[in-house]
Formats: structure tokens, sequence, C-alpha cells
């Protein structure tokens, strides 16, 4: 009751998460959708999920709420996290889309940083691995909402750039995977928005080269060019273009 119940003076009861119920923790039967790159196709299943009635935290566009999977679901860890948009950073009309597009931006990220880890760069004489957090869109069937859920990551949370060129650590592994990512696509896209709990990240946000897909924080062209302005190559992008 105590961590579900965190933040309760400062975020709101999420009365789309419990509704018709009062209750710390309600069951919501759901439905999982996961993307497979491979065929550009989308996985599901039925699953039921446990939700808290407020967030735990609050970002600038999502809410974070405390959830657990009870049954189905099999590849997201039972210790979870459920993100909503807030009603005032994306409309309704365009909530549906936005959901899906979170869930394909990260299973892209994820499939660059295992590209990544392939090359076997090193730093501080180790091996870098690093990977993303795998994220589906739900759909809860009693009330009719979508949210995503991703595996809970314990831990200090670091944002090493985001989307607009600003590099926010000193930390050479994130820069230069950003810089891979435009590489090995190509120069069609490029990750950023790096941020997480060491090597684990999560909430990344894609540039494409002509600004489709990928959301509201794509800023195409424009915003591949801010983050070469900023960028300076580091030991590990040499390794990379060697």
């Amino acid at each position: 009751r105590a961590n579900s119940m965190e933040g309760a003076k400062t975020f709101p009861l999420l009365k789309c998460l419990q509704h018709h119920s009062a209750g710390i923790n309600r069951t919501h039967k759901a439905f999982r959708y996961s993307y497979v790159i491979e065929g550009d196709t989308w996985d599901s299943e039925e699953c039921e999920v446990k939700i808290a009635e407020r967030p735990f935290a609050s970002g600038g566009m999502r809410w974070c709420v405390r959830a657990n999977r009870i049954d189905g679901c099999s590849d997201i860890d039972s210790r979870s996290v459920v993100k909503i948009f807030k009603p005032d950073v994306i409309p309704k009309r365009l909530e549906e889309k936005a959901y899906f597009h979170e869930a394909i931006t990260q299973t892209l990220a994820d499939c660059y940083a295992q590209a990544f880890n392939k090359r076997k760069v090193l730093h501080s004489g180790k091996h870098v691995k690093l990977s993303f957090l795998p994220v589906c869109v739900l759909h809860l069937v009693d009330n009719d909402q979508l949210c995503n859920l991703e595996p809970y990551l314990e831990g200090s949370y670091v944002k090493h750039n985001d989307n607009d060129g600003n590099i926010e650590s000193g930390e050479e592994v994130p820069q230069a995977f950003s810089h891979f990512t435009w590489v090995a696509s190509g120069g069609r896209i490029l990750v950023c928005d790096i941020q997480g709990v060491g090597n684990f990240y999560t909430d990344p946000q894609i540039h494409s080269f002509d600004g489709s897909g990928f959301g509201a924080g794509n800023l195409g062209q424009e915003g591949i060019d801010r983050f070469f302005r900023s960028h300076r190559c580091n030991s590990i992008c040499r390794q990379l273009c060697d």
C-alpha cells in the first residue's frame, strides 16, 4: 500500500485505471501487443495485470504507475510500470497511435543496441553491452484504456542526451551509441533521448531523415543535425569507425 500511495499528495487518482473500483490494486483483464520488427507485425496475447491507483512518478508527457503481471504476458517482468499519456499532452484522437509509436520506437532502438553489442567495443577495459527495456501496448478491456507496459527498472535514472541535441551527462557510451545508430542505418535514423539505469535504457526518441514515424518527438533531419552540432566523437566512436 505504501508503494502504491507514494506521491498521493502530488499525483491524482487515476480513475481511468480504477473504474468502478476503490481498491489500491485492481486486476485488469487486458490484451498485450508487442511489435515484431521482422515482418512489421504485432504479436498479441491475453493477460491480467494489477495496477496501482496513483502514479509514483511523472515525466513531461506521461504518468508512471506501478503494476504487476498476474498471468500471460510471458515476456514481461512481473514487476512492471504502466505509462499513461497526460491528457493535456496528447489529444485523445492521437492517443492510440502514440502508444503504438512508443512500442515501435523502443523495439527498434533495442535492435540497434544488439547490433552495437556485436561490435564488442571496449570501455574501461570491458566489452560494452547495452539494451532497451521491452515495451508493449496494453488494451485494458473493461474500460477500453490503452497504455504502455514495461519492466520496472530499479536504481537511479540518468539522462544522457535529449531529442534536441543537448548532452546531459559525460558518459561516452550513450553518445557513441546515438552516433552508431546513424551510421548503421545509413543516415536514415538516429536514436537519442538516451536515459536509464546503467546500460539499461528506456524512453528513447528516434529522429528519421524524412521526419516520418516515431511520434511527435521526431524532429526529422533537423533533430539529427542538432545531435551532430553538439556531438564530439569519443574513444568508442573511434573504435566503431576502425
